[in-house]
């Protein structure tokens, strides 16, 4: 299995993004979304570095409506800016997905896929990916009789369909950032997925899930730990337990166009009130303090870390392991609220295997369902 970071804006912030994807991950551009990113595309390959080198050719949020000559023959134009790169670097490995998220059936993709290979069909190191929604199409490998087994399928969130039928396939958390899902469960479920792809709202160039910015008017951009803060949650989460009223969110919400303060780091809300939370390490030792920072709208106490998440974890691998105690220290008493791996989230998963969605802000907290979010924000982008 390989992973991989999803840097969908990278044409806005192409220097970071040609110089932070990590080597040995995937990498994966919008292909125009953002504006051209065949500069980004182009330095990967020549970096040599990263496994799979992947672009999605189009997008159409909110009805999601790729039907029609007009939007086939806008991806094979994208497909050919995308080959003249390919054809370049044969030893690369270069996937091309003509529609993210599309809900079209057999015949229309069949369509597709036939124009789109005519193209690919010389060029071995260019693999094409159907990535479907729920209510749109799986391919299996020999598709149509003419993929030749050169067919990646793609799948996002909560989606689970039987993925042994259709041969090698990938899957990502698109529009749910990845440090806010239960993403040691997704990671478990999808174990024989080729690749895993990683996203975080600054990706797009958002400081919030919700960030309506048009994207031309956008200024955010990610920042290195943040980038480094997902690469902390492809290990193993390991053996963690939290008090069941309790939430370890890692990243606080941003709320301008780079994080500063307080703003990335984890805040714990909690029912147990103390005076602060101690980070303990597998001997004992205290490596961080979070210390009480007054009542959250529900009522419980908040607690806030100086550290980055994973920046507590490195502190606790010293002694051999990444997990810590989390204990609330209050005069007269003691109170162990769990074991975390302060690199991951627990507890009120924005997205998790019961499709629950919480949408958690410093200011406001509402539960409600994966299917409504998207309906109230059919555009992620």
């Amino acid at each position: 299995m390989d992973y991989g970071h999803e840097f969908l804006g990278a044409a806005k912030y192409e220097k970071f993004a040609i110089q932070n994807l990590p080597a040995g991950r995937c990498g994966k551009t919008f292909s125009k979304e953002f504006g051209p990113s065949q500069t980004v595309l182009r330095r990967w390959a020549e970096k040599g570095v990263h496994p799979v080198i992947m672009t999605q050719g189009l997008w159409r949020g909110g009805n999601h409506d790729y039907s029609g000559d007009r939007i086939m023959n806008e991806s094979l134009k994208e497909l050919e800016k995308f080959i003249n790169i390919a054809q370049d670097f044969p030893t690369q490995q270069f996937q091309y997905s003509p529609y993210c998220e599309h809900k079209l059936g057999l015949t229309t993709l069949k369509k597709v896929f036939t124009e789109h290979w005519k193209i690919v069909k010389n060029f071995p190191n260019v693999q094409l990916i159907n990535n479907p929604m729920p209510g749109g199409s799986l391919l299996k490998p020999e598709a149509f009789g003419i993929l030749k087994g050169s067919l990646y399928n793609e799948i996002h969130g909560t989606w689970n369909p039987k993925m042994s039928e259709y041969g090698t396939y990938m899957w990502g958390c698109d529009g749910i950032p990845a440090q806010d899902c239960d993403i040691q469960m997704f990671k478990n479920r999808h174990s024989k997925a080729g690749i895993i792809w990683l996203w975080m709202q600054q990706y797009n160039c958002k400081k919030k899930v919700d960030d309506t910015t048009p994207i031309a008017q956008r200024r955010v951009k990610p920042v290195l730990k943040q980038v480094i803060s997902l690469e902390h949650l492809f290990p193993d989460k390991g053996n963690t337990g939290f008090h069941r009223n309790s939430l370890y969110k890692t990243h606080a919400d941003q709320h301008g166009n780079t994080p500063t303060g307080r703003e990335q780091k984890p805040v714990i809300m909690s029912s147990v009130k103390a005076d602060k939370l101690e980070f303990t390490n597998s001997n004992g030792r205290v490596v961080h303090t979070a210390k009480y920072a007054g009542t959250y709208t529900d009522g419980r106490a908040m607690y806030r870390a100086t550290l980055w998440g994973y920046e507590i974890q490195e502190k606790a691998r010293e002694s051999g392991s990444t997990l810590t105690g989390v204990t609330a220290i209050k005069r007269g008493s003691n109170t162990l609220l769990g074991i975390v791996n302060p690199a991951f989230r627990e507890n009120a998963y924005r997205l998790s295997s019961d499709r629950r969605l919480y949408t958690l802000h410093e200011d406001q907290e509402t539960l409600t369902t994966i299917d409504d979010y998207f309906k109230i924000n059919p555009d992620w982008v």
